[in-house]
This record gives structure tokens, sequence and C-alpha cells, in this order.
């Protein structure tokens, strides 16, 4: 078991190199060869190394910020509360590990005397305490900021339950934590409420949330719920959700009142309840609104070319654009199958694994699933209905019907799919990506851009895995 596990771009291991050795000089050992021995998969060893660290340092550089698998393994380090960033060249870090402050080791030759190098052995030290080896030439840390809050004294009678209570309170409301992970749970219907609504801002919710800030797939939160008959803070606790989203939708003479509340999951509190109100055709305007409202409870500041992005693809115009795209996706059965009897007994518990999607080979079941949805794109933006019909297990009549009037809708038609995040369970699998389609209005000929992140059930069968139904589109 090593101290440290370091996460970094293959393209930089140079660099790696010369930070390794001088942290083991300092006397903590380090994780960085990635050499696999025979008889043993990539992933598997990864996931233990990361799994026995109790530090993780992130190297953020130009290859590293596109890397999903570095920014896998960093969310999971944040998630445990062990993650140091370094910069090793002058990027912008991703928006969900800003609030970690990174050491600046830029042009770093190895001067182990440099300041923002003793800053890094801090905030290790702050993590693990000084390594037991004794120290070579270079800066001592200064004390653990941490080090300031010190466990209650023992005390006798009511003494010892106030000191507990306030070192609790402490250590739970002013420890640092990791980035916000956001878990948009159900939109709950409040009297007579036009069908669909409600999942239709559930996803609004998440596709835009998903821009900015690390956010579940709602087929993913919903899979566990199922499967394994959790609650809403079980499914939360156990994918590593810090704030969770809830919120009603009602409607009162031909107008829609939206109420979000997001609740944090460490402390239980509710941290803020927001409402809008407007027509149904102001639905998609609403869901920006309040998507918006909860990145300010978060602090996240946006920019005007950020905000710009953000509602990109989604306003009331596009609206009808967006309902004629989820008629595309089908009313069929799109639900995991019956769940699995939840565990018992006083030490019982489940372990999900994090999306696979960051360790996954060409020749694993990630792989085999992402070529099917490449079928099912390419399928898409031919327009031929018949491929897209034998990559499905079933095609209703009326999923035939909605993508012909979409399809004759949509000229010059291209389609693209991103950010892939898969989940899989045994024989099924949850892919959720995003798509982003661009043509123009047969009838108006005004330019289209579509963007949604959505959510495919796929199960595996003879042959090879197909698609069972697709989560409902914002």
């Amino acid at each position: 078991m090593s101290d440290i596990f370091l996460s970094y771009a293959t393209g930089d291991r140079p660099r790696t190199r010369l930070l390794v050795e001088a942290l083991e000089s300092q006397g903590w050992s380090v994780w960085w060869d990635r050499t696999i021995a025979p008889g043993r998969t990539f992933d598997s060893v990864i996931e233990k190394s990361l799994a026995e660290a109790r530090c993780v340092v992130v190297l953020w550089s130009k290859a590293s910020v596109s890397s999903d698998w570095v920014k896998t393994e960093a969310a999971e380090a944040a998630r445990r509360g062990i993650l140091v960033p370094v910069l090793i060249d002058e990027v912008t870090v991703p928006l969900e590990f800003r609030r970690v402050q990174a050491a600046r080791l830029v042009a770093w030759t190895g001067d182990q005397t440099q300041e923002e190098f003793g800053k890094l052995l801090s905030a290790i030290a702050g993590l693990m305490g000084q390594p037991e080896k004794p120290r070579g030439p270079g800066p001592i840390p200064p004390p653990s900021p941490t080090s300031r809050w010190k466990r209650p004294a023992l005390l006798g009678g009511s003494g010892a339950v106030v000191a507990a209570a306030l070192w609790v309170a402490l250590h739970v409301f002013l420890t640092p934590h990791g980035p916000v992970v956001i878990g948009v749970m159900d939109i709950r219907v409040r009297g007579k409420v036009p069908p669909g609504l409600s999942e239709f801002t559930r996803d609004g919710l998440t596709t835009v949330l998903s821009k900015y800030v690390r956010t579940y797939a709602t087929e993913k939160i919903d899979l566990l719920r199922e499967k394994r008959g959790l609650s809403d803070i079980e499914a939360a606790e156990q994918l590593g959700i810090t704030k969770m989203v809830l919120g009603t939708i009602s409607t009162a003479d031909q107008n829609v009142l939206l109420e979000i509340h997001v609740v944090d999951i460490m402390s239980g509190m509710l941290e803020a309840a927001e409402h809008m109100r407007g027509t149904e055709k102001q639905l998609v305007e609403m869901q920006n609104q309040a998507a918006i409202a909860v990145l300010k409870v978060l602090k996240i500041e946006l920019s005007e070319p950020e905000l710009k992005r953000l509602v990109n693809g989604r306003t009331n115009d596009d609206q009808e654009y967006l309902k004629l795209l989820t008629e595309t996706m089908g009313g069929g059965d799109d639900k995991p199958s019956a769940p699995a009897p939840k565990p018992v007994g006083p030490n019982a518990s489940w372990r999900l694994a994090w999306p696979a999607t960051a360790y996954a080979d060409d020749g694993g079941e990630q792989g085999a699933i992402q070529q099917l949805l490449e079928r099912y794109r390419a399928s898409l933006e031919s327009k031929n209905v018949d491929q897209i019909a034998a990559i499905y297990v079933e095609m209703s009549p009326s999923m035939r019907d909605a993508l012909t009037r979409y399809f004759a809708t949509a000229d010059e038609l291209k389609i693209s799919f991103s950010n892939y995040d898969i989940l899989v369970e045994g024989t099924e699998a949850v892919a959720t990506f995003t798509r982003n389609d661009e043509f123009k209005d047969a009838r108006s000929g005004r330019d289209v851009h579509l963007e949604v992140r959505m959510s495919s059930v796929v199960t595996k069968q003879t042959g090879g895995w197909r698609i069972r139904g697709l989560r409902k589109p914002s």
C-alpha cells in the first residue's frame, strides 16, 4: 500500500517522475507506475491502489484537464476528502475542482526549497502527518490548518456532551470538503399537472447543471434506488452526492409553479428554497432559472459567456422541438427490472463501484456499449428508421411515427454524442451521454441547436447489447 496515489496524463510522465522522486525523498511512498503485471487487469489494479491511498495528488496540465481518467480519479479523491491538486501548466482547472486550492509547480525543475513545493508538502502532511523517514533539505511546512481544532478533552457530566457536540459541529461545518456532486431527485407533482412535466423538469435541471458541476444522471440514481431498494438519502450517500435537489411542480390558473429545494447530504440541512412561476410554454426558461439559482447557492458565479453557454439549445422557442425529440424516445418500459433485496444485518452494506468508463478498455462491456451507441447515433444521423429498430429490443409504432416526423422536420441533420458515463449492473446497464442535434427547420429554414443530457437503458442479450429504452431527455 502506498501513501500517495499520483494521478496524471501519460504525456506528462517525465515531469511526473521529477515530483515522484521529490516526494519519495521526503519519506512517503508513491504509487504512479502504471505497468500492470501479467494476469491482472488495469482497472482492478488502479482501483485497488486508489482505494488504499491516504492522499491523491492530481497533476493538472494541458493534457490532464481533458482526461476523463484523471477527472474520475480526482472526483473519487475529492469524495473521500483526500484530494491535493497541483498545477504543472497554466491551465484552467475543471470547474468542479476549483474550490480546492492547487499548488503551482509550473516549470518546476525539482527545487525542493521552492515555496510552492513547501505548500504541497504542507497539504500532504495535513492529510497524513509527517513521514516517518527524516526529512531532507527543504522548507518545513507550517502546521496543518486543521490542527487548530482539537478533539474535545474527556470531561465529566454535561461538559463532555457540550464539548463533543461542539467538536462534531465544527468538524461537519468547518472542515473543507471536496467538490460538489449534485443529484436531482424526484420532482413531485402537486394537484393536476399535465403528464410529463415532472420528468421533463427533472431532466432539464440535470442537463443544465451538468454543464458546470458534476451531476449524476437521473437514470443512474433511479437504477440504484430500484435495484437496491434505497431511499433518496441512501442512494445519495452511496453515490457520493453532496447536494440533493428536490422539487415540486403544480398548476393554478393556467400558470405553473416550480419549487426547488437544495439539501446538504452531510448535515441534512435545507440550504435553499427557490420558486419560479410562469406558463407551461415558459417551462424551459423556468428550468434554466432554477438551475442558475442552484448554482448561486453553490457559490458558482458565471460570466456572461458562461450563462449563454448554459442555456444554449434550451429556450422557450425550442420547446416544441424538444417535445418532438422526447416522443422519438418512445414510451415503453425503460425501467430496470425488480429491485434486489436490501442487505440486512448490523454491518451489511452495498458497495457501488465508481463508473467503469474511467478504467474501461476497448474489449470491456463499456466499450461494447459505447460502440452500440455510436451505431445508434449514425443511424439517427442517416435517418434510417429500420437500422434504429434493429438496435432496439422493441420499437413501438408510435416511436416509429415520431422518428419519421422528427426526421421530416430536421434538414441537414448532424448529431453528436459526448461525455459518456456508463454503469453496468449484471446484464443491464445505464449509459448516460450528452446529445447535440443541429439542423435547419424544414418549414422555416431556421437554424436549430438542441443539447440534451439523456440516458439509455441497455440489456445484454444473445448477440450483444441492445437498447431497451431511452430516458426522455430535457
